[in-house]
């Protein structure tokens, strides 16, 4: 039954919501060099902010200092829980079809045209996305997106650093409580913010090697002025998930550096560079903050 076919579905988009599947494997270390990692501090108290993309398992991004810093901190924080529970299928099934709904009827010709060759690349039919709103299309192209970078979810920053702070005895939080919040948060989310997000999603797989190059190399200026034409192309999207979103992080912060533990944050790099990114936030809040050698 349709019920049914959701039902398996759902579980297959909570992995991808969630970014949390179990590692396959460490990634190798680099040298010197690599992302980018900032420093917040307040006194002897530190925040460590380390700006993460989606990779696959042969991209080397564990840089010595990114490893120091992990490993003397007592406590990580990253945005998406593990895709454990039955909550969030139930709100995918509840509020991510809709008879008669196609996607493609909502986004312009280029970018229904965009849509249309992925489809085609993967060996889809054209008709895949219907009865799917919007934000699960996006989820849904974006295992195809994936699959065309060589992507794996299981080689990402938040699993094997999930995985590392559990071997070391370490309590890990998330900016979401469970996935249910999440899909509730995607769901709330304006048609005009999910198309805009769809449409990033293309442009990111375009452009995903050159970012990939600018991250690994720690090239903050290169990622801001991806980050700058992103928010320029889709206002509102931008300002929704990486200005509202990020700033809902400086009161996290505030309270890590109130304690005296050492907090170690992975979160998408998009937060932390472009306009009112999370790190430009801390400033204006006072906060001293560096980026780490």
């Amino acid at each position: 039954t349709r019920e049914a076919m959701n039902q398996r579905r759902s579980f297959c988009w909570i992995g991808v919501l969630a970014f949390s599947w179990n590692v396959v494997g460490q990634p190798v270390q680099t040298p010197s060099f690599g992302p980018a990692l900032w420093a917040v501090r307040s006194g002897d108290a530190a925040v460590y902010v380390f700006g993460r993309m989606a990779v696959g398992n042969e991209t080397r991004w564990l840089s010595p200092t990114i490893e120091r810093a992990f490993d003397s901190s007592d406590e990580l924080w990253l945005e998406n829980p593990r895709g454990d529970g039955d909550r969030g299928g139930e709100l995918i099934n509840r509020f991510g079809f809709a008879e008669g709904y196609s996607v493609l009827d909502v986004v312009g010709e280029f970018n229904r045209n965009r849509v249309t060759h992925l489809l085609e690349r993967a060996g889809m039919p054209v008709d895949a996305l219907d009865g799917r709103k919007t934000w699960l299309a996006n989820l849904f192209l974006s295992q195809f997106i994936d699959g065309m970078n060589n992507v794996d979810a299981a080689a990402f920053p938040d699993s094997f650093l999930r995985a590392r702070a559990e071997a070391q005895g370490m309590n890990v939080f998330s900016e979401w409580r469970d996935i249910g919040e999440l899909v509730e948060y995607s769901v709330g989310l304006s048609e005009t913010i999910q198309v805009q997000m769809l449409s990033k999603a293309l442009d990111d797989s375009e452009s995903y090697g050159a970012r990939l190059d600018a991250w690994l190399r720690g090239d903050v200026a290169a990622l801001t002025r991806f980050a700058n034409a992103t928010a320029i192309a889709y206002p509102d999207a931008h300002g929704e998930v990486n200005v509202e979103r990020s700033s809902r992080w400086v009161p996290r912060i505030r309270a890590m550096l109130a304690d005296t533990d050492t907090e170690f944050v992975a979160i998408g790099i998009g937060h932390l560079v472009g306009p009112d990114n999370l790190i430009a936030q801390l400033l204006a809040a006072g906060f001293e903050v560096e980026l780490v050698d």
